[in-house]
């Protein structure tokens, strides 16, 4: 699976290449999904020694052409989008969304660095999420623009424009999973307020360790651990000999402090050109930290970062650079949450029966007769005269075993659903979730020759509670 950016600018012969590397897979199949440098980006260069020519750009068309393996395993193809769905067996279903801008033409203007579902799109996305719900297949999304913000101080034009809308869906058919990329760092985020959405961010191939991601997919849970990719094995012996492909990730590490830390030590140079060691601190400080975020790696004992927080090269950083205050303190955590592995936990599948309460129409039949009785008891007791009203107890008493019954066989399996003093129905897809509360949830179902119920489920909806981070 990769989320994106598979080219540096959308140069046409890079995606070419990407394919032409990956060709002589068999049984592994590669999922491709476009990033914000893809399609149709006006940045696309040849470079023929210090100079730089236009490249061919990628259109949709050969997007689709190009990864044509790719889109020959689609179980279904969004037409106004190249997002497609894939059922990688008979428990997930995979959705690769399209969160890209992009024109209808060659262009010379930059790319966008912000990203959107449309409309239409949506709508397909949510047919995807109704097949998975109708065959109980779980659903997993692919994208390159986030879902959540994973820094507070630095996420403008990261997270979909969009978020909210398909934050909605991702509520109401309980999405637990969600991948993508665009921020180039390493990061998790558990379920957020209402959305029981894990988002998993796995840090740019190219630019940091060679950090993946390996995905275990099991019948009552998933797993996420990222490894770093080791050149060593698959380079020829006069490869090996090249110091600089030997020691691959000791170089990227170097390339990326170097750069991150290279402007600002000029700026900073010039402020203070009599404190050359204190320059190279701040400098060293603000890569290692960057770094550190980027990789996720971003984890150290509070005693730590006080530490940090406290010398002289971090007090002097803030003062000359207040606009990064807020951002450095986002870039370290001290909690025991892990950006490296998670662990997906589908809890509701160990549940046999979930009973709920009807509404509507079906509500108003099963539950006004319950009233009734009740509404009958408390006459009797209020017009009494005795201590002990008998009649009003032993109606009381029905009442409470009516009830009781009524909502202990009102319930729904993977494979039933169970009426109170009826028989029960099979069904071919469980209910569906269309809206989600603190403390209950509504559902609906249809149901062949029956009319569509709806169904109330009470049960505690703090999304965090249902999905387990591990270290």
């Amino acid at each position: 699976m990769v989320t994106g950016d598979v080219t540096f600018n959308g140069e046409r012969v890079s995606a070419e290449k990407f394919a032409e590397i990956f060709q002589p897979l068999k049984d592994t199949k590669l999922l491709v999904l476009p990033g914000n440098h893809d399609i149709f980006d006006g940045w696309a260069r040849e470079f023929r020694g210090k100079k730089q020519f236009y490249a061919g750009e990628i259109s949709p068309a050969f997007w689709k052409s190009i990864f044509y393996k790719s889109y020959s395993c689609a179980e279904s193809k969004d037409r106004s989008s190249l997002a497609y769905s894939v059922q990688l067996n008979p428990q997930y279903l995979l959705i690769l969304a399209d969160s890209n801008y992009y024109g209808k033409e060659e262009t010379t203007e930059a790319p966008h660095t912000r990203g959107r579902i449309n409309k239409d799109q949506l709508n397909w996305i949510e047919d995807q999420l109704k097949v998975a719900s109708k065959n109980n297949l779980r659903p997993i999304i692919f994208m390159h623009h986030n879902l959540y913000a994973h820094n507070p101080a630095v996420n403008k034009g990261y997270v979909l424009d969009n978020a909210s809308e398909l934050r909605r869906l991702c509520a109401r058919y309980n999405v637990k999973l969600v991948f993508s990329g665009h921020i180039h760092a390493q990061n998790i985020m558990g379920p957020q307020d209402m959305t029981p959405t894990t988002e998993v961010v796995t840090s740019s191939f190219c630019s940091n360790d060679q950090g993946y991601g390996v995905v275990r997919l099991h019948s009552r849970h998933i797993t996420y651990i990222r490894k770093t990719f080791d050149m060593m094995p698959y380079l020829t012996e006069e490869e090996k000999q090249d110091y600089t492909l030997a020691h691959f990730h000791n170089y990227l590490e170097n390339l990326q402090l170097g750069s991150i830390a290279a402007d600002l030590m000029q700026s900073d140079l010039r402020k203070n050109h009599n404190s050359i060691d204190l320059v190279r601190e701040m400098g060293t400080l603000f890569g290692r930290m960057n770094y550190n975020f980027y990789t996720g790696h971003n984890h150290m004992k509070s005693a730590h970062l006080d530490k940090i927080h406290g010398s002289r090269a971090y007090q002097t950083l803030i003062k000359q650079h207040p606009e990064y205050r807020l951002y450095l303190k986002t870039l370290y955590d001290t909690s025991d949450h892990s950006n490296l592995q998670v662990k997906i936990r589908y809890q509701e599948k160990s549940m046999k029966k979930k009973h709920f309460i009807f509404l509507g129409t079906a509500g108003i039949i099963y539950y006004s007769w319950l009233f009734i009785i009740l509404f009958i008891s408390l006459i009797l007791m209020y017009e009494s005269n005795t201590t002990i009203n008998w009649p009003a107890i032993i109606i009381g008493v029905v009442f409470g075993i009516c009830f009781v019954y009524t909502y202990l066989f009102s319930y729904w399996t993977p494979n039933y659903l169970k009426f109170p003093y009826r028989k029960k129905l099979k069904i071919s897809h469980t209910p569906e979730l269309i809206q989600r509360y603190w403390w209950f949830s509504i559902y609906k179902i249809k149901l062949q020759d029956y009319p569509t119920y709806y169904l109330l489920r009470i049960e505690k909806n703090k999304a965090t509670s249902r999905v387990a981070l591990s270290k």
